[in-house]
């Protein structure tokens, strides 16, 4: 009976994929999870506000702290987000982007500035990609991407 349960799931994925184009083999969020307004994505499940698109530019560590701390889309109070909090947005399910791409679409696949220090070396901050969701230190002066947070 189980196989037979399986068997239709499987056929009726195949049937939608095949008639509707749509591959549901790679998860979304839950629904509810993200709220999109005014170019900014609130996640409902950490609370946190983050700017949808950021600027298409790069960064020094300290560039990108002035940048968001700089930010006045829907209002101020943005800054460079912690390791553990860009982390929250990283969907570890996809890669090439590895996020929600209805919340966060055109997400460059490149390393995101995290405000989190390095403990071996504390001229070096964590940085986040996007393209597979790993992390990475990198010296201050590295030139990166920023998603601002609040």
């Amino acid at each position: 009976m189980q196989s037979i349960r399986n068997g239709s799931a499987m056929s009726l994925m195949i049937l939608t994929i095949l008639v509707l184009g749509v591959d549901d083999s790679r998860a979304d969020a839950p629904f509810d999870q993200y709220v999109v307004s005014n170019g900014t994505v609130v996640d409902m499940k950490s609370q946190l506000t983050w700017e949808q698109n950021p600027a298409n530019a790069l960064y020094t560590w300290n560039d990108a702290m002035a940048h968001c701390l700089n930010l006045q889309l829907a209002g101020p109070g943005w800054r460079v987000p912690s390791m553990r909090e860009l982390q929250t947005i990283v969907d570890e399910t996809r890669a090439d982007p590895a996020i929600d791409t209805k919340a966060f679409p055109n997400t460059a696949l490149e390393y995101y500035w995290t405000s989190s220090q390095r403990a071996v070396n504390t001229g070096d901050r964590w940085a986040v990609t996007f393209e597979f969701g790993a992390s990475y230190a990198e010296p201050l002066n590295t030139m990166l991407r920023v998603r601002c947070v609040r």
